[in-house]
């Protein structure tokens, strides 16, 4: 009698801790989605301020032969701008567009896999909203090149 009283109690713990666990996830999906929406708009007028410093700062300097170490430092450090902005922005994308669950698959595939499954989304309905998301991983890519380049 004691021993299936132990293992009913050692099964609706087991079931009590598999709730919480998910509770927690879903908790956190959710705080990420409120973090994200408060904090986009303050990352795009960085990016936006980023990219003006790479086109009218870094990229001149780069010419020079004095300075391309420090237009190389700039365009590395810029590209971290760049690239969270991207990731905040796909994961904002991807929890309005898809939702929650496809929310979570694309943060369990590393935390990037918010960025491919924004891509996909957009593509797939042709929404004009995100037709510039296209060029972000360009912009990334490019600011992170010559940076690495020039060191």
């Amino acid at each position: 009698m004691k021993t299936t009283l132990a293992s009913i109690g050692t099964g609706a713990l087991g079931i009590a801790i598999l709730l919480a666990l998910a509770l927690i996830s879903v908790l956190l999906v959710q705080g990420g989605v409120w973090l994200s929406a408060l904090l986009f708009p303050w990352l795009a007028a960085i990016n936006a301020l980023a990219l003006l410093v790479t086109l009218f700062v870094l990229l001149p300097n780069a010419v020079f032969s004095s300075t391309p170490k420090f237009a190389g430092s700039g365009m590395m450090i810029v590209s971290y701008v760049f690239g969270a902005t991207l990731w905040v922005w796909s994961l904002l994308l991807t929890y309005t567009l898809w939702g929650g669950f496809w929310l979570f698959i694309g943060l369990f595939m590393a935390g990037v896999g918010v960025v491919p499954l924004a891509m996909t989304r957009c593509v797939d309905c042709a929404d004009v909203r995100c037709a510039g998301m296209g060029l972000q991983p360009c912009r990334k890519s490019a600011a992170k090149r010559p940076g690495s380049l020039i060191e």
